[in-house]
């Protein structure tokens, strides 16, 4: 299915050695690994009906000293119309609408990310190409890296 390859070589008194062989894959699209942040924003808005998660984000990007504003959905309005803001949205926000809908409906997706449990659905995915958005999947949140970047070095 993969195009893998195993081998298993044995010698008697030395040992086996086994070889799994898997062809490199093309990084998808929507996906990134890293948390980009525009030099040129002062603050950062973090969106998602997880409290503990909401205080996961200030933790996580305090060391890019910009404004950390942690929301859920019902806060979120007096923050959409901010020139020098960055977005990092969850899918599910637990009401109505979801974070793609948020984004889509005030033309933020130069601005936003989706950090979303739900990565691999493909109907999300499908979505965030369309609009030019990354995903960047809760499951590696903690592993991923907090970088300033250029304004025209930004990954979109």
């Amino acid at each position: 299915k993969h195009n893998g390859k195993l081998e298993v070589v044995s010698v008697i008194g030395e040992g086996t050695k086994v070889i799994l062989k898997v062809p490199s894959v093309t990084t998808p699209a929507w996906f990134i690994d890293e948390f980009q942040i525009s030099e040129d924003v002062s603050k950062i808005v973090c969106v998602d009906d997880d409290i503990s998660f909401l205080e996961l984000y200030k933790e996580k990007l305090k060391s890019s000293k910009k404004e950390i504003l942690t929301v859920s959905e019902n806060n979120i309005n007096k923050y959409l119309n901010t020139n020098d803001t960055q977005f990092y949205f969850d899918y599910d926000l637990g009401n109505n609408k979801n974070g793609l809908d948020y984004i889509e409906e005030n033309n933020l997706e130069k601005k936003s990310t989706l950090v979303t449990s739900m990565h691999q659905d493909q109907e999300i995915q499908k979505r965030c190409i369309k609009l030019g958005i990354r995903i960047l999947p809760k499951q590696i949140f903690n592993n991923s890296s907090v970088n300033i970047i250029k304004v025209e070095n930004v990954v979109k």
